[in-house]
């Protein structure tokens, strides 16, 4: 019907359109450009931020945390970070910017690959 579609594209469509992009540059953040190996303590990256977008984003900032506590809540994670912090590889201390300043350097440094 067309009550159905209309709340269909107001619900669940255009959410999905707006919110996609702010996700990736989230996402992409997290984990490239991080090493490729077992371990959590360098396979995700950390970034600290404002407060309100760590309330925000659940403190998924704490991203290498949590692969490394999956079972530690998010109201949690921060400390869990203040813990483990000289465990961790990946930390980016002045926010996403800086961290996708990084992402993008090292991908312009790297050789391409055929």
């Amino acid at each position: 019907s067309p009550a159905a579609r209309h709340w269909l594209v107001r619900l669940w469509l255009l959410p999905l359109l707006l919110g996609q992009p702010a996700l990736w540059g989230h996402f992409i953040a997290q984990h490239t450009s991080t090493d490729h190996d077992c371990d959590a303590r360098h396979t995700a990256r950390v970034v600290l931020t404002h407060p309100a977008y760590e309330w925000l984003s659940w403190g998924m900032n704490y991203h290498a945390v949590h692969h490394m506590h999956p079972r530690v809540p998010f109201h949690q994670l921060r400390r869990a970070f203040d813990a483990t912090r000289r465990e961790l590889r990946h930390v980016e201390e002045r926010g996403y910017l800086r961290a996708h300043t990084a992402v993008v350097r090292a991908a312009l440094d790297r050789p391409a690959s055929l």
